[in-house]
């Protein structure tokens, strides 16, 4: 349903910076989006701004000098993604910088009618397109995807959920930053130091679309001129865009010094649903729209009252990007539970890295030595033949969690020095007498009736018994 002008639209670029930026394309004949440095000036100034908003208790890793200068570069990520000359990136990309919301009422949805999910948002579009090829008040030409090869004009954009979508995998990367800490393990230093990155990453690109909404112009179909009936005679011009874009920033000498004294950090979020706030952040931003087309024709926009219009989109913006960062973090507690299942799914061993040598590798492939040490609930992998396999309980018969196991729902695992009973109601299919397995799990404490004595299993003493996670053939190491 978009208009002829939306296909001039998506070459402009991102909240502050423009207008120095195509006048040094012109100059040098450098396709349009390859030199976007004066773009970048008020995404980074967003983004200093949002990092001295972090809550008391954020990692102190994101108040180092080093890494709150890359989150700002990152900043700029997307906009650099669309000066690739490649259809399929401008397609998954272009439209997230964006959300026209007049738009909406041609698929017969608002603002607050619009799903939160991405793809069921595409798929009321896509509905109401069907049932109203020319809108829902017949009165718009039908798209035509031939005038639109890249496919990066044919809905509303989706601004709103990219931000939504880049909060949830904050809160997962904290999460795992969260469980590495906990666990502190020197062989993870690796991980840590990876994750720091993925933190570092995702708070860069995050304040790229969080800024793009603190533009007004991101958020309207009269994104680059007035479009349609034009009764209070607003700019047409195609220059409009760009020189909010960044213009007006260098005109008013705006900056994070400049900025930084009058920011204020009032804005809160749930992590855990963040789309209201969302949704409010966007009509705030929408209704400057034509405030700012008001300023622009009084001439206002270049003098003190222009500049403080121009402040408060900034502002606005760090405030809710300091509040998308908090919310992450807070969203992101740990319970006990949380750290078991991050150690479950990861099954990391300093063994398995390129560089083990021989020792480390003749650990993993024969923990028994340490059996014997092992904490209750600990964690181990266990290599061994299977030699006595018990029938699996009644149908329907199932353990409780914490209840104890008898010896006739478990098989018993022999190993070179030992033998360690494992529950079969455990395991999704049961190995076979004799084979090799790998079988990963947590270890406790048997005690049988018999108290104590020997510590082999089913001796009538105390024993091991695995809870098992997972289990494998040895022979092809692949999963059964």
């Amino acid at each position: 349903m978009k208009h002829a002008q939306a296909q001039i639209r998506r070459g402009s670029r991102g909240p502050i910076g423009g207008l120095l930026a195509a006048a040094a394309l012109l100059a040098v004949g450098v396709p349009g989006g390859a030199a976007l440095a004066w773009d970048a000036v008020g995404h980074r100034a967003i983004t200093w701004l949002a990092l001295d908003g972090l809550a008391a208790d954020a990692p102190e890793f994101l108040r180092a000098p080093d890494t709150r200068d890359g989150i700002a570069w990152q900043s700029a990520e997307p906009d650099r993604w669309r000066g690739v000359n490649s259809a399929i990136l401008r397609h998954e990309n272009a439209m997230d910088h964006f959300i026209d919301v007049e738009d909406l009422e041609v698929f017969g949805l608002t603002l607050e009618t619009m799903s939160p999910l991405r793809y069921r948002f595409v798929r009321d579009m896509a509905i109401a397109r069907h049932v109203h090829p020319t809108g829902q008040d017949e009165k718009h030409a039908p798209y035509n995807p031939r005038l639109d090869p890249a496919g990066d004009k044919e809905w509303c954009g989706f601004a709103p959920h990219e931000v939504a979508e880049q909060q949830a995998k904050l809160v997962s990367h904290f999460k795992t930053y969260r469980a590495l800490v906990r666990l502190d393990e020197p062989s993870r230093a690796a991980q840590l130091a990876q994750t720091k990155a993925n933190i570092a990453f995702t708070m860069g690109v995050m304040s790229h679309f969080v800024g793009d909404i603190a533009q007004p112009l991101h958020t309207t179909k009269h994104f680059n001129g007035w479009v349609g009936e034009n009764p209070q005679g607003y700019t047409t011009g195609k220059g409009f865009h760009s020189w909010i874009d960044g213009g007006v920033l260098f005109q008013h000498g705006l900056d994070y010094h400049t900025l930084r004294a009058g920011q204020r950090f009032a804005a809160t979020i749930d992590g855990r649903d963040p789309w209201a706030p969302t949704l409010a952040y966007v009509r705030r931003s929408h209704e400057r729209v034509e405030p700012l087309y008001v300023l622009e024709k009084s001439g206002a926009l270049e003098g003190e009252e222009g500049k403080r219009f121009i402040v408060e989109c900034l502002h606005d913006g760090a405030s809710m990007l300091a509040a998308y960062y908090n919310s992450a973090w807070q969203a992101s507690v740990l319970s006990e539970r949380d750290v078991e299942d991050f150690q479950r799914y990861d099954g990391f061993s300093p063994a398995q890295r390129p560089g083990a040598d021989e020792g480390e590798r003749a650990e993993l492939g024969t923990p028994l030595a340490k059996l014997g040490e092992a904490p209750v609930a600990g964690r181990v992998l266990l290599v061994g033949t299977l030699v006595k396999l018990a029938d699996a309980p009644a149908a329907g018969k199932e353990r409780s969690r914490g209840a104890r196991l008898e010896p006739s729902q478990m098989g018993e695992l022999k190993l070179t020095d030992a033998s360690v009973l494992l529950p079969t109601i455990s395991l999704h299919r049961l190995p076979t007498v004799g084979a090799r397995v790998v079988m990963m799990g947590r270890l406790s404490k048997l005690r049988s009736p018999g108290g104590a004595g020997s510590a082999e299993p089913g001796s009538g003493g105390a024993g091991w018994v695995l809870s098992v996670e997972d289990w494998r053939p040895e022979a092809d190491g692949g999963r059964p």
